[in-house]
């Protein structure tokens, strides 16, 4: 059970490495709406599974909150562009 959350866990937070890590402009929607997903699908699977790990919760609400700053500058440089 363990490998299994584990795998889960870095499922999400691949995605939202690569979101952060992109460099082309046009490719980072796509990535930011694939950390968003996968985000979301982590976070619907731990409210599923009763008992929550504290520490992934907060890293979970961090990465939202860091995808939405993202979000907004790259909106902000596209219109700019």
């Amino acid at each position: 059970m363990r490998t299994r959350q584990v795998d889960k866990h870095r499922t999400w937070k691949d995605a939202y490495t690569a979101a952060l890590l992109e460099g082309q402009p046009g490719k980072t929607c796509e990535l930011l709406n694939a950390a968003e997903k996968a985000i979301e699908d982590r976070l619907r699977e731990l409210d599923q599974a009763g008992p929550r790990c504290p520490r992934e919760m907060l890293e979970l609400g961090d990465a939202q909150r860091v995808l939405l700053l993202l979000r907004d500058h790259a909106e902000d440089e596209s219109i700019s562009a």
